[in-house]
């Protein structure tokens, strides 16, 4: 998954302002929230360590959104430590004392997350929310309002990106800096590794970037040419499909660069694409032409809450249109429909079950998925002027039978989108 995870800490994960004022701010600008209790951060964290996935990028500590009452006199508690270790800096602390070994994906200690307290004097009821120490913690910041939110949660990704890039001369890497005066990091080791503050002792260079850690503007360049290759690809699929010896359909060259490029397709939600997956229809008759083929079966993210079924995803061209041309009560066109009416058809064929298919998808996914997420890529976004038309027609025909529609021009700004994030969190050196 290469888009930025916020995890953040809530004392009620379902109340509506921690959507309005923390989450969906953050979603909005490219990063993916998952909210979580918080006191449930440390075992998160271990349980990302065991799956070497679903490393956070930094943690939330959000403000309390319930109704507002006076801080309790907590004068008659005994022991001040008792109620320094149920604040928000005790929270912290666990975070911290995890042991060494706790590594996420790269070789990283656990304990180092970037965490922001979202201290909100008028939201900090009761007493979880105390001021910060005198002695500052590493690796902290403190928002003071929900306007300031997003940038502490920059500045505290980037200082702790920033050290990791120093720890990566301590284990051993070259680090040089070009004629254009950007930084690269050499792939030879200069010495053998040691261990640090931030990194295990088996941590490489290789490692941090298979689990997408952008450190330098090389590691943001990188990724730059997928996302041209795809808008030039959007005006160039069907030549291209034309001049394939032998000749092959306009959708082969959408599926094959998705196939390269999965995480384009992920929506935030998943984190690994199955292409072609089989499922059989004995009403459909025997071998390829009586299964359903949905172009993708989608993993949800490991450890996340907000989607947990697998997701079935179809790819249409882009040339099709969404919308009829007539213009009053205008609808889908039938393109849309069919592509609707595709997918509701998998998730019929899954609910019937059957031995076959049951024995099919366990060899093809380990398991059989229920009530799938069902979306379908298809067109370019309408114009401005029929916005209203295809959001209407989305949010009253297609959303109540659980169908996502998406545009090409949605995934081409979701990319554009995460490469101007992932810059801006890049460490000032």
């Amino acid at each position: 998954m290469k888009s930025p995870l916020i995890l953040i800490a809530a004392e009620s994960p379902t109340d509506a302002p921690l959507h309005e004022y923390v989450a969906e701010p953050l979603a909005k600008i490219g990063f993916i929230p998952e909210i979580v209790t918080r006191w449930s951060v440390p075992s998160y964290l271990h349980r990302a360590a065991l799956a070497s996935r679903g490393r956070p990028d930094a943690v939330v500590f959000a403000p309390n959104f319930a109704v507002a009452r006076p801080r309790p006199n907590t004068s008659f508690l005994a022991n001040p430590k008792f109620d320094e270790d149920f604040t928000v800096w005790g929270a912290i602390a666990q975070i911290r004392d995890l042991s060494d070994s706790v590594l996420l994906a790269g070789h990283v200690r656990a304990k180092t997350v970037p965490i922001v307290v979202a201290y909100w004097p008028t939201l900090s009821y009761g007493t979880f929310f105390t001021d910060p120490p005198a002695v500052p913690v590493r690796w902290v910041r403190v928002s003071e309002g929900h306007a300031d939110l997003v940038e502490k949660i920059v500045l505290a990704i980037r200082d702790w990106r920033r050290d990791l890039f120093e720890s990566l001369s301590w284990i051993g890497y070259a680090i040089t800096r070009d004629d254009q005066g950007r930084f690269h990091v050499g792939h030879a080791l200069r010495r053998p590794p040691r261990e640090n503050d931030l990194l295990g002792e088996d941590a490489s260079w290789q490692d941090l970037r298979r689990s997408n850690f952008y450190i330098v503007s090389a590691d943001v360049g990188e990724d730059v040419p997928a996302w041209q290759e795809l808008e030039d690809l959007l005006d160039t699929y069907e030549r291209r499909a034309a001049l394939r010896r032998p000749r092959v359909k306009p959708e082969t060259i959408l599926q094959e660069f998705f196939e390269t490029h999965a995480h384009m397709i992920f929506r935030g939600l998943f984190e690994s694409n199955v292409p072609k997956l089989r499922i059989p229809d004995p009403q459909r008759g025997s071998g390829r032409k009586g299964e359903h083929i949905p172009d993708f079966a989608q993993l949800p993210r490991s450890l996340s809450m907000i989607e947990t079924r697998t997701g079935l995803l179809d790819l249409k061209l882009p040339k099709e249109q969404l919308l009829e041309r007539s213009r009053f009560h205008r609808d889908f066109t039938r393109s849309v429909h069919k592509a609707v009416a595709q997918l509701t058809d998998y998730r019929d064929r899954l609910a019937q079950g059957g031995s076959r298919m049951e024995g099919m998808l366990k060899r093809q996914l380990g398991y059989v998925p229920q009530n799938p997420r069902l979306a379908v890529i298809i067109g370019r976004r309408p114009p401005k002027a029929d916005l209203g038309d295809f959001e209407h027609r989305a949010r009253t025909t297609v959303a109540p039978i659980g169908v996502d529609l998406v545009t090409y021009d949605d995934i081409l700004d979701r990319e554009e989108q995460r490469l101007i994030l992932q810059s801006r969190l890049l460490p000032d050196l």
